[in-house]
């Protein structure tokens, strides 16, 4: 058995040595004006880059195009992959708007979300209900705003966070003090609240509920969970009140709620020491617990196990573990010996987390990188396994205070940071200031095997499959190979694995990973694989050497085979026209092939009792050479808007497999026998019906509720109806509604 303490110490060293070795910094930028920016969250965009949000006070100045409305407004920024910035926009009115969550939504464009004290002003098309309001702005992918809403009372109400709460809306989550006034159905527990305002997708309130004691508790994070419901995350003053069942530990504590699909409450946690414990962020876990993290200044007591760093006058990264009903599992404490706190989180590839938030440590407590630039605060990274065991921490900063208030996972499995910072070029800053505050952000990617590594997998006989790849930049690798699932488990640091390349000889990698090679080579041929069988390979570099292996999971050197009668090059379907559908596919190689039957299922993949099979077509039994096949489908009369095909290859001695599964969308909608089509549409719509129905009325309606056309049709069973709507304009989401059903559609120019 190994031991784990050795392990640990190995892991310590590690970390210690460089954080470089897991994350290398690529660029980073900082975007202001002469003012003041805060940036509070960057969401991806559907081109490959990114869209930053906060508030600015700056004028035009800098990076910003486009003067304040009054004092403190929204402000986005739109960037491409590599950080350029590409356009960028205000919104506000003329007093303070703060933005403090964005999301994307469903049509391609955002959702802003945060505080104001305007009144009808500049963007602002809705007076102020009392001294703040929760500030709801729609705008396009371009930025341009498409509607505004404002929600609240008669007091203060603090939007922080936002979630898509499909298929009915958006949920808008806060803190609030006013009474039952406005937008608020119900009055304030005590001080602040929890509130929770439900909206559908064009901004009508749909219902709000609050949540609180005697006294003050505050939203920090929400976020959806599996079941259809919403998890809430704040900080809690309260003791057994209200809707909080649990004492108070400290001066505050982490209090989370769960609520069902409509908004009850089902069950209440509250999670602390006996000092100020502020959770920042929450998220429901792969095993449907949840994850919980922020900064803690408690000693060794209640739900914390162990005491801050640098004593009780300090706080630490905080993160807490329950399972599914908020039983805490275990929690952890991470900084040095000064203030420590975390804002955001995110679940990683690899099922780890990644915990991102401030620091003035430098070198000490558990924390083992700073800046060197300075003393200040700074941004800093905390990775840990799903067992919130720390795997490294990297810090980032320059000659002055940087505080980090957001971050996400990027495609290729690195890290964008996001924040405000008033330094100069200095350390990880490159470029000087525009102002007072700046927002900053700084783009990592893991040091893996570079991007022009590749990996190729060949057949070498019946059983067996050559491995290739080229080096990268490791130096050393292992292949892992598993039959029957993808691989998952990741090898320990500090193990060197013996390696076997007949399948099923070498080290085991966690449950069923076998090693098949260990060195410094580019292949590997693979012998004793099972026939009809998947495997799957993962390439993965480690270094510096063989007595103290330390791995770099390398996502892109992976790659799936299988022993199979039938090597497949490729199959897909194409719609020709409204009624034929064609089939086309390619083998590389064939054995004992008899015939391939083709299977269609219409509207759903998943429910085997819909899969029919439509005909067949010859195989060409034992063969080396290329095969090519066509099939046409024709589809007149089927009523569903996507249809899916899948070929199962026969052998002469009857055994089968199945191709993988491919889709074909009609563009159409189809509900109660009537289909319409093509959804997104431009200057016409088609109307079929399966049954005659005369005197069908025709009505269209735009986002915010106008009717836009309306007329009466006969639609003949089996024949197709035009409308023309070139005469409208604007592009965006319409209600098409014929004979009272419903069609959701998208208009575009």
């Amino acid at each position: 058995m190994k031991n784990p303490l050795f392990l640990l110490l190995i892991l310590s060293m590690f970390c210690n040595v460089t954080s470089a070795q897991y994350m290398v910094k690529q660029w980073d930028y900082r975007y202001g004006g002469s003012g003041y920016e805060d940036l509070r969250m960057i969401q991806k965009t559907t081109d490959g880059g990114y869209i930053l949000g906060g508030r600015s006070d700056s004028p035009i100045s800098g990076n910003k195009t486009q003067g304040t409305q009054g004092g403190t407004d929204y402000w986005v920024v739109k960037i491409n992959a590599l950080g350029v910035q590409q356009w960028d926009k205000r919104y506000g009115g003329a007093g303070f708007d703060d933005l403090v969550a964005l999301l994307p939504t469903p049509d391609g464009g955002f959702l802003l979300g945060g505080i104001s004290n305007s009144g009808i002003s500049g963007d602002k098309t809705q007076a102020s209900r009392g001294l703040y309001d929760y500030w709801v702005v729609k705008i396009d992918s371009i930025g341009n705003k498409e509607w505004d809403y404002r929600y609240g009372g008669d007091s203060v109400d603090y939007l922080y966070t936002m979630i898509e709460n499909y298929p009915y809306g958006y949920a808008l989550g806060g803190s609030s003090k006013s009474l039952a006034t406005g937008d608020k159905s119900q009055g304030t527990r005590g001080g602040l609240d929890y509130w929770v305002v439900y909206i559908d997708y064009f901004g009508t309130k749909t219902a709000d509920f609050r949540f609180g004691g005697d006294l003050p508790d505050e939203i920090r994070s929400m976020k959806s969970t599996e079941d259809g419901g919403i998890i809430l995350g704040g900080i809690s003053h309260s003791g057994i009140n209200g809707d909080k069942s649990q004492a108070s530990r400290g001066s505050a504590d982490y209090w989370i709620i769960k609520l069902d699909a409509i908004g009850t409450q089902i069950w209440d946690k509250r999670f602390g020491g006996n000092s100020y414990d502020n959770l920042s962020s929450i998220s429901q876990t792969k095993d449907k617990g949840f994850l919980m993290s922020g900064g803690s200044g408690s000693d060794s007591i209640g739900d914390k196990t162990q005491s801050p760093w640098g004593g009780s006058n300090y706080q630490d990264l905080w993160i807490v573990k329950s399972d599914s009903i908020g039983n805490k599992l275990w929690d952890y404490r991470f900084g040095g010996t000064s203030y420590d706190y975390g804002s955001t989180s995110v679940t990683t590839i690899d099922k780890g987390y990644i915990f991102g938030g401030s620091s003035y440590s430098g070198i000490n407590g558990n924390k083992t990188t700073t800046v060197t630039c300075t003393t200040d605060g700074h941004y800093w990274l905390v990775k840990t396994n799903v067992n919130g065991i720390k795997q490294w921490d990297c810090s980032y900063g320059g000659d002055t205070r940087s505080y980090l208030t957001t971050l996400l996972q990027t495609d290729d499995g690195g890290y964008l940071l996001g924040g405000l910072t008033q330094s100069g070029i200095a350390c990880d800053k490159t470029q000087a200031s525009q102002g007072f505050w700046d927002n900053w952000i700084v783009k990592l990617r893991p040091n893996w095997p570079t991007t022009d590594a590749n990996l190729t997998i060949v057949n070498s006989g019946v059983t067996g499959k050559t491995i290739s790849w080229t080096k990268g930049n490791g130096v050393r690798r292992i292949v892992v190979a598993r039959a029957g699932s993808p691989i998952t488990d990741t090898p320990i640091v500090g193990i060197n694995y013996r390696a076997n390349s007949t399948y099923g000889l070498g080290d085991s990698v966690g449950n069923g990973n076998f090693v098949v090679y260990n060195g410094t080579g580019t292949s590997v041929t693979v012998t004793g694989l099972n026939f009809n069988t998947d495997y799957y390979f993962r390439v993965i570099a480690f270094s510096p050497d063989t007595l103290f292996p330390i791995y770099q999971r390398s996502p892109f050197l992976s790659g799936t085979t299988t022993t199979l009668p039938v090597t497949w090059l490729d199959l897909n379907a194409k719609l020709e026209n409204e009624n034929l559908v064609q089939l086309n596919w390619k083998t590389a190689s064939e054995i004992n092939n008899n015939y391939f039957e083709i299977e269609r299922s219409l509207g759903s993949d998943k429910q085997e009792e819909q899969w029919k099979t439509i005909g067949n077509i010859k195989g060409n039994g034992t063969t080396d050479r290329v095969s090519t096949y066509q099939f046409d489908d024709q589809i007149n009369k089927v009523n569903t808007d996507v249809l899916y095909y899948r070929i199962k290859q026969i052998d002469f001695d009857a055994r089968s497999e199945y191709s993988k599964t491919v889709s074909v969308k009609l563009h159409s909608l189809v509900q109660d026998g009537i289909t319409i089509y093509p959804n997104p549409f431009e200057d016409k719509l088609i109307l079929s019906s399966v049954n005659t129905i005369h005197q069908v009325k025709v009505e269209l309606t735009n986002f915010m509720g106008q009717n836009v056309f309306e007329g009466m049709y006969d639609l003949n069973a089996g024949q197709k109806t035009e409308i023309d709507f070139s005469n409208i304009d604007q592009k965006g989401i319409y209600i098409l509604t014929v004979n009272g059903i419903p069609f959701k559609l998208v208009k575009r120019n």
